[in-house]
């Protein structure tokens, strides 16, 4: 039975399950799914509303609110912060993004960046996906010294033991955005596992 012949056999059986009583409402839905073969709660909408129900193919397609152009410049802010989660880039972009457009940091406009301080975490996260696993594929194939790796002992915080007072982690960071022109800040921390004990020390580089 092709959709035409379908619509036709609806439009005859609609003016009895109309008058029927609930029995006959039932046999009536049966008949109709037993010859037509669709499933029974969309049979019961369509005979209910009159309508025709969407489809994938008659659906209008919603425009995307946070099109390429506003994905560039979360992109680009995501790298310019060391690819932080959606959770803390969500906090940058409220509080940064007229900074770093200040700063010539990033060139956008007034809706984009207003777009951008309103977007979610869950919506950055969805966002960053590609550039995510771009990073991935970049990290796999990259050359890694096997002569560091063999001679420094390296563990990472799921190999400490926690109850123990000297196992620290260590990170060394540049406070210096996307470029290390000019001046900038080189950050050490050091953080003991055990009693969460933290030291910072900065040093000023001036180039």
């Amino acid at each position: 039975m092709n959709i035409e012949a379908k619509k036709q056999y609806m439009e005859i059986l609609r003016k009895r399950y109309f008058k029927a009583c609930k029995k006959e409402k039932g046999e009536i839905l049966n008949e109709y799914c037993g010859n037509t073969k669709q499933e029974r709660k969309y049979v019961i909408k369509k005979f209910n509303y009159k309508v025709k129900l969407k489809t994938k193919e008659n659906r209008k397609k919603r425009a995307r609110f946070y099109d390429s152009h506003v994905i560039a410049v979360l992109v680009e802010i995501w790298k310019i912060f060391d690819y932080p989660c959606g959770q803390r880039l969500k906090e940058i972009l409220e509080t940064e993004t007229e900074n770093l457009r200040a700063w010539k940091e990033i060139i956008c406009s007034d809706e984009i960046a207003e777009k951008l301080k309103k977007m979610k975490s869950a919506t950055i996260d969805r966002r960053l996906d590609h550039e995510k696993e771009v990073l991935k594929l970049k990290e796999k194939y990259r050359k890694k010294s096997s002569f560091l790796l063999s001679t420094i002992s390296v563990k990472t915080s799921a190999d400490f033991d926690r109850n123990i007072v000297g196992n620290e982690q260590v990170d060394f960071v540049k406070s210096c955005g996307s470029s290390a022109a000019g001046d900038y800040v080189n950050n050490l921390s050091i953080c003991d596992i055990f009693s969460s004990w933290w030291e910072k020390r900065g040093n000023l580089s001036i180039t």
